[in-house]
């Protein structure tokens, strides 16, 4: 629950929120022709391309942390310890030959 609070705030809110403020603080240099509304624009669209390689990089991250999960658990197969022993005396084959024939 922390985390899905956490991933909203931080993935939906905030981004949006920095727009606003940015297009709020925008519109009232562009008003006052401290900017004109083509830099306003500019800027905007420089911030909305630096939020996407921001949230790229996270979505690197996030798929780097899923495939170190994955290379635990399969370590961890890799590692068990079975639960059929196996015998102390196999019977082996006097001979093989690896010839396999299919009949019928």
């Amino acid at each position: 629950l922390a985390y899905a609070f956490y991933a909203a705030l931080t993935f939906t809110f905030l981004p949006y929120a920095t727009t606003c403020l940015v297009l709020f603080y925008g519109g009232k240099l562009s008003r006052e022709n401290e900017i004109n509304s083509g830099e306003l624009v500019s800027f905007v669209f420089y911030m909305q391309s630096l939020f996407a390689a921001f949230n790229s990089l996270g979505s690197i991250y996030a798929g780097l942390i899923q495939a170190l999960g994955a290379a635990d658990k399969v370590f961890e197969w890799i590692n068990r310890e079975p639960k059929i022993k196996p015998p102390a005396d196999p019977i082996m084959p006097k001979e093989c030959k690896g010839q396999v024939e299919m009949k019928g």
